[in-house]
């Protein structure tokens, strides 16, 4: 047996959506030899149930004349799901003139006044699916929408964006960030605190090399204080400081002139060039510890751990 084709019915325009090759409906003066399946949501209008209703298609064969129209009710009516499927059986008078025909399905609920038809010129060619019909009030339609069917697209790049095709689409396409950009979004490669497209950084810079720690202070060395987040590390001192005596001879002032570099300093001389002094910095309460005693002014970049 082949394939069953079924007209859909689409409740809420009203239309009947025939598939590729089922427009036609028989050759003229057939009798009972086609037989058309359509396939309607169960529950119509204001909740109206096929299932509890009189269903016909209502026909107006190629002639035209009022004589031409007549109601056929359905048959086998069949529940499933949300769903029914039923079936039309076209009679001699559907077929008696070549032409289009011209049909709707009409649903009557039994026990009320209450009727729901499909109906006609409610849309465009446009607005039918390519390969598919159907008939309006200026006869059949046929479609030239675009069926996009699944669209998947990745997007690799921030500013990238993806605009979406003209026409239909199933439901189960999908625009997501790529996979391979997807698997550079994790905690541990953002910082700290930080949260980009719902993960929350983890990363924290860490010292490499040793106890590269890279802090430095700038500090007064008449009060040199100092808070290493880190407690190993060579301390250094760079810059220049003084130390102002006065002598006790006539009351002259006299200024020596400190040169720190890292772990020593030069000491201005009268005579000869400076030497070197070696020092060891530390830290105790706070405050930097190992300068020389006497220090009048002068700011250090201290640092540790470079």
């Amino acid at each position: 047996m082949a394939e069953i084709k079924y007209l859909e019915i689409n409740a809420d325009d009203r239309s009947i959506i025939i598939p590729e090759g089922e427009n036609l409906l028989g050759v003229e003066n057939d009798n009972k030899g086609v037989r058309k399946y359509f396939i309607c949501p169960k529950i119509v209008g204001d909740n109206i149930d096929l299932t509890k209703s009189d269903v016909y298609i209502n026909v107006q064969n190629a002639s035209g004349e009022k004589s031409g129209k007549d109601r056929y009710p359905v048959q086998n009516m069949t529940a499933s799901g949300d769903n029914v499927t039923f079936e039309w059986v076209l009679e001699r008078k559907v077929t008696s003139h070549k032409g289009s025909v011209r049909f709707a399905v009409c649903v009557r609920e039994k026990g009320s006044e209450r009727e729901w038809h499909t109906t006609f010129a409610t849309a465009t060619a446009p607005d039918i699916l390519t390969g598919k019909t159907a008939y309006g009030k200026d006869g059949k339609l046929t479609g030239s929408m675009l069926n996009n069917g699944a669209v998947d697209k990745s997007i690799s790049n921030k500013s990238e964006s993806y605009t979406i095709p003209q026409g239909y689409h199933n439901g189960s396409g999908k625009v997501a960030i790529s996979e391979s950009e997807q698997a550079k979004i994790i905690a541990s490669n953002i910082k700290k605190g930080v949260s980009i497209l719902g993960v929350t950084g983890s990363y924290e810079a860490t010292a490499s090399g040793g106890n590269n720690n890279c802090e430095a202070y700038l500090v007064d060395v008449t009060n040199p204080t100092v808070s290493f987040k880190t407690a190993s590390g060579t301390i250094k001192a760079y810059g220049y400081a003084y130390e102002t005596t006065k002598s006790q001879w006539g009351g002259s002032t006299t200024t020596t002139v400190y040169a720190f570099n890292g772990t020593n300093y030069y000491k201005s001389a009268f005579y000869g060039s400076p030497a070197a002094t070696n020092i060891t910095l530390g830290v105790s309460g706070g405050k930097l510890t190992g300068l020389p005693t006497g220090l009048s002014g002068g700011t250090l970049l201290v640092v540790r751990g470079i």
